[in-house]
């Protein structure tokens, strides 16, 4: 017996936020947003063509006061006590402003570039969603050549890349 009856193939809910609009000139060429964690795939940080000074990945974006603004978003979520003393619709409105702003972060730092080269299956779509030229590396399981291949693919200025040579934008 199955419980699967209606099961749905649906892409990330990020691709809602489309279109992103940004109103700055970009500052730089290409910024380097690697995977730093347990999925990451290894590349040569040794190698010349990446500039080290503009390779990010999403903890940069969160400061010490974003890990305990979270933590107690958690906390709360999780206690029994904010029902009744802190009204669950008010965490979810603030909670709903807080990624807003984090959001807003991650878009001013893609800006920034021209072109955004990633291992991050979300720094991926936030570049397409901004119509920005991204090169998307696949993670260590396959998830970002799935996702690309599935929904991606055909996104102008995006490209799947196998290879750590593919990922340089220099003398190009």
């Amino acid at each position: 017996m199955s419980y699967l009856k209606n099961v749905y193939l649906s892409q990330d809910m990020a691709h809602a936020m489309y279109p992103i609009i940004e109103n700055k000139k970009t500052k730089y060429s290409t910024l380097y947003f690697f995977r730093k964690d347990i999925e990451k795939v290894e590349v040569d940080y040794n190698d010349d063509q990446i500039d080290y000074s503009h390779m990010f990945d999403w903890d940069n974006l969160l400061s010490n006061l974003d890990n305990k603004i979270i933590d107690i978003f958690n906390n709360l979520h999780n206690s029994y006590k904010v029902h009744k003393y802190f009204p669950a619709n008010l965490l979810s409105k603030l909670w709903y402003y807080y990624t807003g702003f984090k959001i807003r972060q991650a878009i001013n730092l893609f800006s920034n570039y021209d072109e955004i080269v990633t291992s991050r299956l979300h720094g991926h779509i936030l570049a397409c969603l901004m119509d920005k030229k991204n090169k998307v590396l696949d993670n260590s399981y396959g998830k970002n050549s799935a996702y690309f291949n599935c929904w991606t693919n055909k996104v102008k200025g995006a490209k799947l890349i196998y290879d750590r040579k593919d990922y340089s934008t220099k003398g190009q």
